[in-house]
């Protein structure tokens, strides 16, 4: 009984093994790769010239200070580019006032990809940067 047992699954097992590989390799789990956009200097409502500002950007997964950064830099340890900063607000019912809600977009040059970082909200852009998710321990 042990060895018919044995054979099924040997059979079964083999058999499972040679179907047609698929078109597309299994995707590799990419590490999540955080960073925040903490905060700026100047004052957009009196001047839409947001190049003179600068913006604190943190890679929190790389355990490294913030950074102070232009439109246009490089997030050190990344290929991440600062785009554009759209100076936002909205009504907080809790607060019963307006609250501060600027988007920064970052871009990876190499592949074009964007994503919008919120102020003060952390985003997963592992997406974005692979290789730099993946120096990220």
């Amino acid at each position: 009984m042990k060895t018919i047992l044995l054979l099924v699954m040997l059979v079964y097992g083999l058999g499972n093994g040679l179907h047609a590989a698929p078109d597309k390799p299994a995707a590799t789990p990419v590490a999540p790769f955080w960073i925040v956009f903490k905060a700026y200097d100047g004052d957009p409502q009196m001047t839409n010239n947001y190049k003179k500002f600068s913006y604190q950007i943190g890679a929190i997964d790389l355990r490294q200070p913030s950074d102070f950064l232009n439109l246009g830099n490089i997030i050190p340890g990344t290929r991440l580019k600062l785009l554009k900063f759209v100076f936002k607000e909205a009504y907080n019912e809790t607060l019963k006032e307006k609250e501060d809600v600027s988007e920064i977009t970052v871009i990876n040059p190499a592949n074009g990809k964007t994503a919008v970082l919120p102020l003060n909200k952390p985003v997963d852009v592992s997406a974005l940067d692979p290789v730099s998710s993946k120096t990220t321990k």
